[in-house]
């Protein structure tokens, strides 16, 4: 097993069954007599594993992730602790570093540092957004901005799997790829339309189940709006985890020996050489996330699912 930890505030959605991301305290890494009790969690996080542990932190918040890392790697020596910056926001950063620990108790470390980028690609993440003129990480252009001033503006800003803004009339949800089936559509809600998701979104989406959350506490900093609502999409059948993780190319590192789909090696940092395959054809059954079990349930923690008022499951 190789455990999984996130540097950032980004508390669970509860979707996941049996698992999860350890969530290091807010504000790490800490300092004074905190320092020994963090150390002390990753220590036991290295040791119930491979010796190995994969810090994911959020890239648009790189500086705490980074010193996070360093000071692990200074503690925890010679345990490989292996930084994997993340582009998604607080939602979907949520979600998928649960994922990547599920995977964690199958799957080769280096396939799941492949898997942190491929999560990007199956995921719908966004927000209704009030104004564009706070955006950092979706570009606006000045156009966005002067617009963010017209009295009944609003945009739609996703994230994943591309970045883009558009106004809220212009937001068509069939032109980005659906989730398949069933899509299950996570709702985090900080003070904005509501009703946006139900009356568009969820009609294009036919999600089958809408679970409600409290908004992220970095949500406001990520989206640059006090009124927002997040949202992420994404396919609740274990099939599609599956498909991915065997989708991978990978090839074993000439100096470290760890199975890696970049170059330079994560682990080892030196030039991977090798000829390129796909794991399904050498990764051991052990080593794969089973199929037949549901991945993906909402537990009686947090909000219960809702039903969508408009539209339906197809």
């Amino acid at each position: 097993m190789t455990p999984v930890v996130v540097t950032a505030d980004v508390p669970s959605t509860g979707s996941v069954v049996g698992t999860g991301a350890v969530r290091l305290p807010a504000g790490t890494p800490p300092n004074g007599a905190a320092k020994e009790q963090f150390v002390e969690v990753l220590r036991d996080q290295v040791e119930s594993g491979t010796g190995m542990v994969i810090c994911v932190y959020p890239s648009w918040r790189a500086q705490p992730g980074e010193r996070t890392v360093r000071l692990a790697r200074a503690a925890l020596a010679p345990a490989r602790v292996v930084s994997v910056p993340s582009n998604l926001p607080p939602l979907a950063l949520s979600l998928a570093v649960d994922l990547l620990a599920h995977l964690g108790r199958y799957v080769p470390p280096g396939i799941l540092v492949a898997m942190a980028s491929r999560l990007q690609q199956m995921l719908l993440a966004g927000a209704w957004v009030r104004s564009a003129a706070r955006l950092q990480h979706v570009p606006a252009t000045l156009a966005d901005h002067l617009r963010s001033y017209v009295p009944g503006a609003s945009f739609v800003a996703t994230a994943a799997p591309v970045t883009k803004l558009v106004t809220t009339r212009a937001f068509q949800p069939n032109h980005h790829p659906r989730p398949h089936e069933p899509v299950y559509l996570l709702v985090s809600s900080g003070g904005g339309d509501d009703d946006w998701v139900q009356s568009r979104l969820a009609p294009v989406l036919r999600p089958s189940l809408v679970k409600v959350l409290p908004p992220q506490p970095l949500g406001e900093a990520y989206w640059g709006n006090k009124r927002y609502v997040e949202f992420l999409a994404f396919s609740g059948h274990a099939d599609v985890l599956t498909h991915a993780v065997r989708s991978i190319r990978y090839r074993p590192c000439s100096w470290c020996g760890e199975l890696v789909s970049a170059d330079p090696c994560p682990f080892c940092y030196m030039s991977a050489r090798g000829t390129a395959f796909r794991p399904s054809q050498t990764l051991p059954k052990r080593q794969q996330p089973p199929a037949e079990a549901p991945l993906l349930t909402y537990t009686s923690s947090g909000s219960p699912p809702t039903t969508p008022r408009t539209g339906g499951h197809r």
